[in-house]
């Protein structure tokens, strides 16, 4: 597919706006050290805007043009792009890896106060200094080659395409979708329908390009049932024509069927009274071919934009219908389609035919036998796509050679089929170029998990946050997902109560097209050479001393290691660790891996690494990767204990690991980013204190607190802060057991009284607990979200809290002894509510 080419493949704007505003924010005293430092971080921030700026009208100018080969000049500003925004990233980075290390080392925090002599020589920073005015003169050199690039882009025209469909139906017969035809040519014949035509009912087609949405409708659209239902038909293909008042004009063209030019009238409300006049009275049928959802409009502007531009059709007769066909799911919300009828693969016999036709016409099979052998195993890589029977048939009937048909049977039969999913990719956001593109790193068939590969998204920067959004960064980057999902760059894959989400293998392949240049993968006993310009790499775990002599490692900025079941993988090389010091994202987790080397620690710039359950040590180094947003270790691993310094990684978001081993954190008050669930076991020395938790504001899902036999009483409870933890779903508060004095019952409502939760708390579980009354919080309708309460062995409590008052628990479990002499209302609450007990 080499006409994407010119596409870029991976879209870096975004990217150099991010760096942009990094070097801007980094340009101010922290820097005082550095004589000419803050001045040069300002150049480098407006150098890189203009860089921006040249990238983004290229991007845009791309949209509109499909070239047959790629521009060698194009393609070569490119490169030399993305090499210079890649030293740029690694640059501040490393200056930003400095005041990290300047909050975690007490050395180097006196000596950043120090001269600059003293500081070099600690951190070795004449080196830093020397690449950033290097990289100023890289950039200089970019930004005087990009105005001559922009002018020939400009200059030629000539490949300008907007894809056109039409109601004539192309092919003379049409293999499969009997079903799909008949539901179709239902839903718009009803008669049975008794809905009032205010708005028009809207029927949708959702399905992945080349996946025969528009041979379909054709089919519906010329049936003779439907011809003689409606008094009008109308066929308008949108494509890129989200301007409404050139859409209103085609469909008026299409509505009157005249020579009439509309071109002069660019007055909306005049073509709207028009469209009106057009349709009145008329009962219609409006076939909306490739419709696609603006991409700078959220969905209910996309929503409104169609209301207010269909708003006319509303006097057409009762019995009019809307046809609309969509690669995205989202378009058919939008147009508030109930149920969409989703398209997908030829079953493989229908396949077969069409091949068969494109393939060999209206000769006789019968005398091609070998042929017809070779050409079954060639339908069954093709997933089900029509196109993809129909071009690669096509491709075969001008040869009758058995080695011509095997050479494609072998080769990647969807080469000359995949630029037509191209316009999906130019009609995404810049941004979700970056996150699409990324996943061709993944090998074909390769389950995603939304979540892992939103924080694989994160790592890279690919997630914009804008100014004074207080949204999650997860959040967005959930939000990123579903776009794609709905879409059609996703599937979703039921796996018992787990979704995970496959690519179509044309969706993988054009992935690949436009990424060519950044992303690989080296799976399998099969050996390619590497461009060094590759950034983002999963290789087999036999195929990793295939990297040893590379050049391209250092360039690397992922790195995903794919078990190998013949070849088992303890460690990784230290001569190839060594020369990974670009990596943002590093995932052994499918490796098989034992031990990791020490000179982990080298790799600064590391924010996304994983491990898998074979998993035994962890080296300290680990605690110097100071830019770590996700450590990630199975819960079942054999990993003996965590590393000493882990209060060390600021940064860090996510520690999924056993909870067990989150609780032998010291100091985790540093880790004010963390998120996910956390255990907590309070000692009485430093670092192990209940106020550790007071500043860890995000923590999600459950919340363990255990030992609380060593908090003292409420004004050190209190300084936990609990109230403040607004996205913890579960709390577990639990004492040690032991016999109990009325001294220590007394601490421990106390306790419990300070430990007040979030009202946003859904599960409650007190364990343990050795004093006699309720906390005030439980009684003042504080816990209106609570919908599960645990009391487990607190012997001593003696009346329960009105649990009437908590509108929304739904199962009270009692677990030992629990007095209920004074409960009271309780038994009533228990009535009304239909609460479950459960006694041991």
């Amino acid at each position: 597919m080499a006409e994407v080419l010119t596409v870029v493949g991976w879209a870096i704007s975004p990217l150099i706006k991010l760096l942009s505003d990094k070097a801007q924010s980094f340009a101010s005293d922290q820097y005082r050290c550095f004589k000419s430092t803050p001045a040069d971080l300002l150049r480098l921030s407006a150098s890189l805007s203009q860089l921006q700026a040249t990238a983004s009208a290229l991007s845009r100018r791309q949209r509109q043009r499909q070239r047959r080969s790629p521009d060698p000049h194009q393609s070569a500003w490119f490169s030399q792009l993305k090499d210079v925004i890649h030293e740029a990233e690694d640059v501040l980075d490393e200056f930003d890896y400095l005041v990290l290390l300047s909050h975690s080392d007490p050395k180097v925090t006196r000596f950043f106060s120090s001269s600059s002599k003293s500081v070099k020589r600690l951190i070795g920073s004449d080196e830093l200094l020397n690449r950033l005015k290097c990289l100023l003169k890289s950039i200089d050199d970019v930004n005087n080659s990009s105005q001559r690039l922009i002018q020939v882009v400009d200059a030629d025209s000539s490949f300008c395409f907007s894809r056109v469909t039409g109601s004539v139906l192309t092919e003379d017969t049409v293999f499969g979708r009997e079903k799909e035809h008949a539901d179709i040519v239902a839903k718009l014949t009803d008669s049975a329908d008794r809905l009032c035509s205010r708005p028009v009912p809207v029927v949708a087609i959702v399905g992945d390009g080349g996946i025969g949405k528009t041979t379909l409708a054709q089919l519906v659209y010329n049936d003779p049932q439907v011809e003689q239902h409606f008094n009008l038909r109308m066929w308008v293909c949108v494509s890129d024509k989200f301007n409404e008042v050139n859409l209103t004009r085609e469909i008026i063209q299409a509505a009157t069927g005249s020579g009439e030019n509309y071109d002069s009238i660019v007055n909306f409300a005049k073509l709207q009274r028009i469209l009106q006049d057009s349709v009145a009275s008329k009962r219609f049928l409006l076939v909306l071919d490739d419709v696609w959802s603006d991409k700078e409009k959220n969905e209910w502007e996309n929503r409104e934009m169609w209301h207010k531009m269909l708003a006319p059709l509303q006097h057409g007769d009762q019995g009019s219908r809307i046809l609309v066909m969509t690669r995205m799911k989202l378009v058919s919300d939008i147009f508030s389609v109930r149920k969409p009828v989703f398209l997908t693969g030829l079953p493989e016999k229908d396949e077969w035919l069409l091949f068969k036709k494109s393939a060999f016409g209206d000769e006789n099979t019968d005398e091609y036998p070998h042929l017809q052998e070779i050409g079954k195993k060639i339908v069954a890589k093709l997933k089900g796509s029509p196109l993809a029977a129909k071009a690669i048939g096509g491709m075969l009937r001008g040869t009758r050679s058995t080695r011509d048909w095997n050479e494609v049977l072998d080769r990647d039969i969807y080469k000359d089929t995949a630029s037509a999913l191209v316009s999906s990719y130019l009609h995404l956001p810049e941004y979700l170029q970056c996150c699409f593109s990324f996943c061709s790193v993944f090998p074909r068939n390769w389950r995603f998990d939304a979540k892992e590969l939103v924080k694989m998204w994160m790592a890279h920067g690919f997630i914009q946050q804008e100014k004074g959004d207080d949204k999650r960064t997860e959040d967005l980057g959930k939000e990123y997902f579903n776009q794609l999902l709905a879409k059609s760059f996703f599937q979703p894959l039921k796996q018992g109560h787990r979704t995970c989400y496959v690519m179509h293998d044309l969706m993988h392949d054009l992935a690949k097209s436009v990424s060519v240049n950044n992303c690989a993968r080296l799976v399998g006993q099969k050996r390619k050479s590497l461009s060094c310009t590759i950034h983002h790499l999963s290789v087999s775990s036999n195929n990793l001393a295939y990297l040893k002599n590379w050049p391209g490692l250092k360039n690397l900025r992922t790195l995903l290691i794919v078990e190998d079941h013949a070849f088992s993988l303890n460690r990784i090389q230290d001569d190839i660790m060594q020369e990974l010091n670009g990596l943002r994202v590093l995932d052994f987790s499918d490796s098989g891996m034992v031990e990791v080397p020490e000179s982990i620690g080298q790799l600064i710039h590391l924010r996304y690494l994983a491990f898998p359950d074979s998993l035994k040590r962890l080296p300290e180094s680990i605690s110097k990767l100071l830019h770590l947003q996700t450590l990630s270790i199975p819960k079942k691993t054999k990993l003996e204990k965590l590393p000493e310094g882990m209060c060390k990684l600021t940064n860090l978001r996510h520690l999924d690991v056993d909870l067990k081993h989150i609780a032998t954190i010291s100091s985790i008050h540093r880790l004010v980013n963390l998120q996910g669930s956390v255990e907590f076991r309070i000692k009485s020395e430093k670092g192990y204190m209940i106020e550790e938790l007071k500043d860890i504001k995000y923590l999600h899902g459950q919340l363990i607190i255990k030992n609380l036999e060593n908090v003292s009483g409420m004004e050190e409870a209190c300084k936990s802060e609990l109230s403040t933890k607004k996205y913890v779903k579960v709390v577990k508060l639990e004492w040690s057991s032991g016999g109990g004095t009325s001294i220590s019952n007394v601490v421990d409502a106390d306790v419990l009284q300070g430990v007040q939760p979030h009202e946003n708390l859904e599960e409650l579980h007190i364990i343990r607990y050795r004093g006699a009354t309720s906390p005030s919080w439980m009684e003042q309708k504080v816990l209106n979200h609570l919908k599960s309460l645990y009391l487990i062995n607190c012997r001593r409590w003696e009346a329960m809290p009105p649990l009437g008052q908590l509108p929304s628990l739904k199962l009270l479990h009692i677990k030992e002894h629990v007095r209920l002499e004074k409960s009271g209302p309780n038994s009533m609450a228990i009535s009304m509510w239909g609460f479950h007990l459960s006694r041991s």
